[in-house]
This record gives structure tokens, sequence and C-alpha cells, in this order.
């Protein structure tokens, strides 16, 4: 019987009100297809789809129910969710500026508060550059190959290189790249860290030796 199924959905349902709103509104609008998530008393989650069925031309027979168990997708999803939040509250909160690049288009996809003070863009901006843009424009081919190569490799690749600031100044970095397989994409994560302050003394050497008239 209708009625006592729906009483008893109602004693299991953690918020059945929102249940009985739901039908009460199909009643009043029997030709509207409705989806929702309701959770039970025991901590289980059923999707509900409901659809009407209609004669040819238009008139209302009835309609037809399905609900199926979604809790473990359900717990996954949050499980994911919690996993990238923690893995972004780091991210935010690392010393480093962190880069990630789509290894095939080399599109910035993401760039943390670091890298938007060491390049002068705000997030908006750095996100959706190519590569390219904020690299030396002398040194294009070099990086590229350099870029090309440890894709192929897939490995951890660690050199010194220049990154182009928005004034256009070039920030000597140390970067330590990866390559990881997300969400059906291959891409790089480089974490740079300025290293212009440790440049200065290597400079002071040879700019003494220039005053002196000495060779380089």
């Amino acid at each position: 019987d209708k009625q006592l199924v729906l009483k008893w959905l109602q004693y299991q349902l953690q918020h059945p009100q929102e249940f009985c709103k739901k039908i009460q509104h199909l009643y009043v609008h029997p030709t509207e297809t409705s989806y929702d998530e309701f959770t039970f008393k025991d901590g289980r989650i059923f999707e509900f789809y409901s659809a009407p069925v209609l004669s040819s031309n238009g008139s209302y027979y009835g309609r037809i129910w399905y609900n199926r168990d979604i809790t473990e997708r359900k717990h996954s999803e949050a499980a994911l969710r919690e996993t990238e939040e923690k893995y972004r509250t780091l991210i935010e909160l690392a010393g480093d500026a962190i880069i990630v690049v789509d290894a095939q288009t080399e599109i910035i996809l993401d760039a943390n508060r670091m890298a938007e003070k060491m390049l002068g863009y705000d997030h908006s901006e750095i996100v959706g550059l190519h590569q390219t843009e904020i690299q030396p424009q002398k040194k294009l081919e070099q990086y590229s190959e350099i870029f090309q190569q440890h894709v192929e490799s897939c490995g951890v690749f660690k050199t010194e290189l220049e990154l182009r600031h928005k004034d256009g100044t070039l920030v000597p970095m140390e970067v330590s790249a990866t390559v990881v397989d997300a969400q059906g994409k291959r891409l790089v994560q480089g974490t740079f860290r300025d290293i212009g302050d440790r440049k200065q003394p290597e400079k002071a050497p040879k700019q003494a030796k220039t005053a002196r008239g000495d060779p380089p």
C-alpha cells in the first residue's frame, strides 16, 4: 500500500518533513520530474528519482519511483573533499611558490599565494597564462626543452632558473618539479624558491673584478 510505504519512509528518514513537502509538491505538479537525496536515521543516504508516466497526448497515467543506496559514494566524495581541502590549505601555507601546469598545453592551472607574491600576479591573472609568459624571452627554447624532457622522464626535476615578474624583472629561482596524473590529465607541479639573496654574494666578486679591470 502506497500510504504505508510513505509512513514507513517518514519514520525512517532524518528529516521526514522535507520528504513530505516534496511528495505534496509532486501531487500538485504531476508532470514534473524530480531528483532528491535523503538521509535515513541509520546514516544511509538514498537518491530518489521520480518521473511521470504520460500518454502520447500528454494524459497523466501515474508516476514511477526509483531509489538507490548511494551511501558509499557520498562518503567517498566527502573524504575526497576533505583531502582536497587539507591539500589546498598546505599549498596555501607553503613558504615557497607552487605552480601547477598542464603538461600537454603548458597552461598554468593553479598557483598558491606565495607564487602570486613572488611574481606580482593575482590568482585570477596567473591562472590561464601559458607558462612561457612568466619565463625570460631569451630562454624560452632552453626552458621548453627542459620541460619536455622532464615530462617524458616523469621523474623529479631540480634546477635553477629565472621567472619573469609581472613588472618585467627576472627573479632567480630554485625549482623542484614533479609529474603527476590527476583527473585524467598529466600535470607538472613545481615548487619555486626565491634565491635572489643567495645570488647577490655570487655577483659581488664578479662586479669587483669588473671595477678593477680584471678578466672575468
